[in-house]
């Protein structure tokens, strides 16, 4: 059976946000103690992970290609733990050696029917069997969908048949990360933006916001996290959001967003009037 501590490799690839993707690099690996990390990134940044510089990821596809197609190469343990700079481990209690069982495990995504539901690819524990699959498979060079959707939907059946690629169930899955599906218990990682206030301080989380800017603010997690810090009585945290935010999302847009978040229109407008964006 293998051990995490020394058959897992921490993984995080970002030519955009390096300096966030070490942090939650840095995090996963106090927390497990695994003996190799690696960030993958045109930027030098000192830690204790290896860095390895690789040219600029320009969109998605250039990130899915390199995941796909060279990142075994680097991989010398049976497993890679890939995370991204908003997903990381965050309780290694919830570890469990049926994760080595898989070559593929990612959070549960419920917005697709059917059973390919395994899944999402910012934080999960992949196979060296499955990354050296994928380089070798010449017609992936070309795709443009995410990695994650040609590993887990649109190759799935070649893997499985052919090779003998081995996906968690959905159960395991949700023991494993937590995306957008709603599961009830702690997991051993996360990934997204609409689940880091979960597992950040409040003043971290703002900062994260801060330094991304108009790309965390167009859209509907900032109004999340501002009425769940309203609720626990942060006002200072909601009030930073919801000033930063008014700099690139015109307010009734926002206003918008924020009702959707609360339980009923009262405490919209409570909301609205505690954080000035009435």
């Amino acid at each position: 059976m293998p051990n995490f501590a020394t058959d897992v490799t921490l993984v995080a690839v970002d030519t955009r946000h390096p300096l966030l993707a070490a942090r939650a690099l840095a995090r996963s690996q106090q927390r497990t103690g695994a003996a190799r990390a690696i960030l993958f990134s045109d930027t030098a940044i000192e830690g204790d992970f290896a860095w390895v510089r690789i040219d600029r990821l320009r969109s998605i596809r250039d990130y899915s290609l390199f995941v796909l197609r060279a990142l075994n190469r680097h991989i010398e343990t049976e497993f890679a733990l890939v995370l991204q700079w908003d997903g990381f481990v965050t309780d290694a209690g919830c570890w469990t050696d049926a994760f080595f069982a898989c070559d593929y495990i990612g959070a549960r995504w419920p917005h697709i029917r059917g059973p390919h539901t395994v899944g999402n690819g910012g934080f999960s524990l992949r196979s060296k069997k499955l990354l050296d699959l994928t380089a070798r498979h010449p017609s992936w060079r070309d795709r443009f969908e995410s990695e994650d959707v040609v590993i887990g939907i649109r190759r799935r059946r070649w893997l499985e048949d052919r090779h003998g690629i081995r996906f968690a169930s959905p159960d395991l899955a949700d023991r494993f990360s937590r995306e957008y599906a709603d599961v009830p218990g702690p997991t051993f990682g996360f990934h997204g933006p609409s689940n880091l206030w979960k597992y950040v301080p409040s003043a971290e989380y703002v900062e994260i916001a801060e330094t991304l800017g108009s790309d965390f603010c167009r859209g509907w997690v900032p109004a999340l996290a501002l009425v769940h810090y309203f609720r626990a009585g942060d006002t200072d945290s909601a009030v930073r959001i919801a000033r930063m935010v008014a700099r690139y999302v015109p307010p009734p847009v926002f206003r918008k967003s924020i009702r959707r978040q609360c339980a009923t229109d009262a405490e919209s407008e409570t909301v609205l009037a505690g954080v000035g964006c009435r």
